[in-house]
């Protein structure tokens, strides 16, 4: 799993945006931790074809109604003609994820998905 060079040059035009330096992971992966939002994993497709973008925190408290929300947020956004992932992960998490195209990632449609993947954990709770 590896970026492509558009893909990484478009990871380092936001880290470099946000005033921080894009150093993968030993997976390959980038990350970046938000204080209020969560954290940001940006992973490519095994075929480097396609960016997953994905956002995981925390919910205040994990019940019935935030698996529900989460359940019902799942699916097409109208807003962004994008698939929205939603689901827990194994620490309780919330994450939201969604898939850029590696034809179509540039700094505005990152910055958008991030937008996309915030409003989503907003929604939740």
């Amino acid at each position: 799993m590896a970026f492509s060079d558009r893909a990484s040059q478009t990871i380092g035009l936001f880290a470099g945006s946000l005033g921080l330096s894009a150093t993968p992971a030993a997976d390959g992966s980038f990350s970046f931790a938000f204080e209020r939002s969560g954290l940001l994993t940006l992973t490519a497709s095994e075929d480097g074809e396609r960016c997953l973008a994905s956002l995981a925190k925390r919910p205040v408290r994990l019940d019935e109604r935030v698996e529900r929300r989460v359940i019902e947020l799942a699916g097409p956004d109208p807003s962004t003609r994008r698939f929205l992932s939603a689901g827990l992960d194994r620490g309780g998490s919330v994450v939201v994820a969604v898939s850029i195209d590696d034809d179509e990632l540039d700094l505005p449609i990152l910055e958008a998905c991030l937008q996309q993947l915030i409003s989503a954990q907003s929604a939740i709770g």
